[in-house]
């Protein structure tokens, strides 16, 4: 029979591990075995699970309904990882939790996703920067997700959120009834009140706890089809997501600071290790091979009265007479052919640039 939300809410209150889960729901008839004492007990010594006493296991359903019923006065949706909505790129990590408790625009879920993160501490100029990045990314049309957690996550957050209407999307490491820190209630509204999303693994009523957060951050970098790290001292966990993320395959990206600011240090390092050193916005597109928004295209172009294009439409050039005859900084004028080039507008004929519609 097939599974009902019941019986996915029943599954996560026995808080297997979520490789021994999907080993679990493999078995066709899985809903069942939750309901059969002696099965479920077999189970659980199949996979060395001690969380439940076998006498503990004939009132699973009744805590599960009642775990349905305040996730349901909440109005929050179960996602289980047989759900349509579940993130695809989720689910294909080593460990995808089998149901997640989502409130808000559930659609963001299934879209193209920049994670960011970094510390706690942070320094003014690197919340600056978050705050920046994260704005352009949500004009970009890409999602931004992190951890609601104080510094560069409030920052990406807050970002995502003034660049208009928003999905941002913040991965709790606890329950969907609460907010942590509190401070951040506001925010989480915010976060609603835009179009964003607010999502966990979490039954109701869990609160946050340290070894929790990891586990927070392997979805965070999960869902993404790349980690930004900004700011993170050596032993941040930030620096912990960036590994997830390269498990899982995914890019990861860190801007360099100050060879003096020790917060900067784990950026460095992940620099050191092969990350992606990121000085703009297009450097992310470009390495995700995704385009920019024909809204945030046309205001730049505005922004800029399209000297490139006018150039173009006469002559095809290279980049150096470009930079010459507009008069504007090498590194500057990259930056907007890429996005040019990323949004199909330009082309290369050898080293020359030439218009393409």
């Amino acid at each position: 029979m097939p599974a009902e939300l019941i019986d996915w809410v029943a599954l996560r209150l026995l808080a297997m591990r979520p490789a021994s889960n999907l080993k679990f729901i493999k078995h066709s008839d899985w809903p069942e075995r939750l309901k059969d004492s002696k099965c479920l007990a077999e189970q659980l010594e199949l996979f060395n699970e001690s969380q439940y006493a076998v006498k503990q296991i004939t009132s699973l359903y009744d805590h599960a309904e009642k775990h349905l019923n305040v996730i349901k006065s909440i109005d929050c949706d179960v996602i289980s990882i047989e759900d349509v909505r579940y993130p695809q790129l989720l689910k294909a990590i080593y460990d995808p939790p089998v149901v997640l408790f989502s409130k808000g625009n559930v659609r963001a879920l299934s879209e193209p996703q920049v994670a960011m993160v970094g510390g706690r501490k942070s320094s003014s100029l690197a919340r600056a920067t978050a705050q920046r990045f994260a704005q352009e990314l949500t004009q970009s049309g890409v999602h931004v997700t992190s951890g609601l957690a104080i510094g560069i996550d409030h920052a990406a957050h807050m970002g995502a959120i003034q660049a208009g209407p928003s999905t941002t999307i913040a991965v709790m490491a606890n329950g969907p009834d609460l907010v942590y820190p509190q401070r951040h209630q506001r925010l989480a509204q915010q976060i609603l009140d835009s179009g964003g999303l607010l999502v966990t693994e979490q039954l109701p009523g869990i609160q946050p706890r340290p070894y929790l957060f990891p586990e927070r951050n392997r979805i965070i970098s999960g869902m993404s089809l790349g980690t930004l790290v900004v700011e993170a001292a050596i032993k941040s966990g930030s620096l912990v997501t960036a590994r997830l993320a390269l498990e899982q395959g995914r890019e990861v990206f860190a801007i360099p600071g100050a060879i003096t600011n020790e917060l900067a240090r784990g950026c460095h390092h992940l620099i050191k290790e092969g990350a992606q050193l990121v000085e703009s916005v297009t450097d992310i597109l470009a390495s995700l091979y995704l385009p920019l928004s024909t809204d945030r295209l046309e205001k730049r172009h505005i922004e800029t009265d399209n000297p490139i294009i006018h150039a173009l439409n006469q002559q095809s050039l290279t980049a150096d007479q470009l930079a010459a005859k507009l008069t504007i900084p090498i590194g500057q004028l990259q930056s907007l052919l890429v996005e040019l080039e990323i949004s199909g507008i330009i082309g290369r004929e050898g080293a020359r640039y030439v218009v393409l519609r």
